[in-house]
């Protein structure tokens, strides 16, 4: 199930024609993963996060709307909406009768995005920082709250 939806985010990452710019890097807070951004123009954009550890995967895919946010150049915020899908599993003993039970499913969820970003121009790289909620449609009713810094490599 894990490589299923790694090779299916990887296609639809890629799948996209006429894009002006492509980033890629890697994000940093509670939930950590790869980023990948293509710029559909100077405004809009399609993100996805590939995030994994021992016990889940899950892949987010975003639009996004870029703003200049002051006179400095290279200086923006953005803001967005999309969802995500992924798998969890997991073991858990039983304090009381010393038993062991696995759990695990699918997760289907909704997610939003707040951030402020700034390209150098003397090298190719952009950092940002956001603000990601996100709440789990199935899979557990979670409301995550999710704030990260990024690193992209601008090719």
């Amino acid at each position: 199930m894990k490589k299923a939806l790694i090779i299916l985010a990887m296609c639809g990452l890629w799948s996209t024609h006429g894009i002006t710019q492509q980033l890629i890097g890697i994000r940093g807070g509670w939930f950590s993963g790869i980023t990948y951004q293509h710029y559909l123009s100077n405004e809009k954009a399609l993100e996805g996060i590939l995030q994994f550890r021992s016990n889940w995967v899950n892949v987010t895919g975003l639009y996004e709307i870029h703003k200049d946010l002051s006179d400095v150049q290279g200086l923006k915020w953005y803001y967005g909406a999309g969802a995500h899908l992924g798998s969890f599993s997991y073991t858990q003993n039983d304090p009381y009768f010393g038993s062991r039970y696995s759990s695990g499913g699918l997760i289907i969820g909704a997610d939003g995005i707040i951030g402020i970003e700034y390209f150098f121009e003397e090298i190719p790289f952009q950092i940002s920082a956001d603000y990601k909620p996100m709440i789990n449609l199935s899979g557990g009713g979670w409301l995550y709250n999710d704030a990260a810094l990024a690193v992209r490599y601008t090719f």
